[in-house]
């Protein structure tokens, strides 16, 4: 059991690697830790739950530029429930593997320039349905929902 969590731990942490280099994040405002050896749980905008897999990753207003469309390894955060990327300068098309986390719960990537589309988020099978806030996507992005 522990040899597969730890798999899934590595998993996590070369998807975010994938972000922070398709984004350009030796340019981010803060990057406190990302390039480090350091766990997960300690990098900046990134929640971590008890057994150190992904549940939440806020880098709103950090910078972040280029495209998360050429990140294809968003599907392997399957674990995550709050992806915040809001007032950034990433452009392009939104990578289809967002629609596919099927954990999320709340989804920002208002003041974009993103075009495309999420997919389709479902509903939980406990009840949770995602809050995506994809109405001010619609205002100031080419989203298409």
């Amino acid at each position: 059991m522990y040899v597969q969590s730890r798999v899934n731990v590595m998993s996590d942490r070369m998807a975010l690697m994938d972000l922070y280099e398709c984004t350009l994040g030796v340019r981010w405002h803060n990057s406190l830790h990302w390039t480090s050896e350091r766990s997960s749980r300690h990098w900046f905008g990134v929640t971590v739950d008890v057994a150190g897999r992904v549940r939440g990753l806020d880098l709103s207003g950090n910078l972040l530029q280029g495209s998360i469309h050429d990140c294809k390894s968003f599907g392997r955060l399957t674990h995550l429930e709050s992806l915040c990327l809001e007032s950034n300068g990433i452009q392009g098309p939104i990578p289809s593997s967002i629609g596919t986390l099927t954990s999320l719960l709340e989804l920002n990537l208002s003041w974009n320039q993103l075009e495309g589309e999420i997919g389709r988020l479902e509903s939980h099978a406990d009840g949770r349905h995602p809050n995506a806030a994809l109405s001010t996507c619609r205002q100031y992005s080419s989203l298409v929902v």
